[in-house]
């Protein structure tokens, strides 16, 4: 049993003298893979901030087309009426018209 104990002391000693050589080499690697990492977090904190002021812009955009779209639309509305008080015949003649064709092709009778 000695010498099983001998091998067993031996084989410890070498794989001590193995992790004391590789031990520069393991602080290394992982330093190397945790600054990637930090840089990689850092650049996630960026990507989120650009992520947050892209959605602000577009919301501002949104509003200001919001606000240009119901401009537009009371402009627009102000001209018809304007037109509408203006010469009302033609309007009215193109309102009959069209409840004319509607009953029209409402009251027709399919032919089966």
């Amino acid at each position: 049993m000695a010498i099983s104990t001998d091998k067993i002391n031996e084989a410890l000693k070498i794989l001590e003298e193995a992790a004391k050589e590789n031990k520069e080499q393991l602080i290394q690697a992982t330093c190397g893979k945790y600054d990637s990492l930090k840089c990689a977090m850092m650049d996630e904190k960026s990507i989120k901030e650009k992520l947050a002021l892209a959605a602000q812009k577009a919301a501002d955009l949104a509003m200001r087309v919001k606000d240009a779209s119901t401009e537009k639309a009371k402009e627009i509305a102000g001209a018809v009426d304007k037109s509408v008080r203006e010469n009302p015949w033609p309007y009215i003649g193109g309102a009959a018209v069209g409840a004319l064709l509607l009953g029209f092709i409402l009251g027709r009778k399919t032919s089966k």
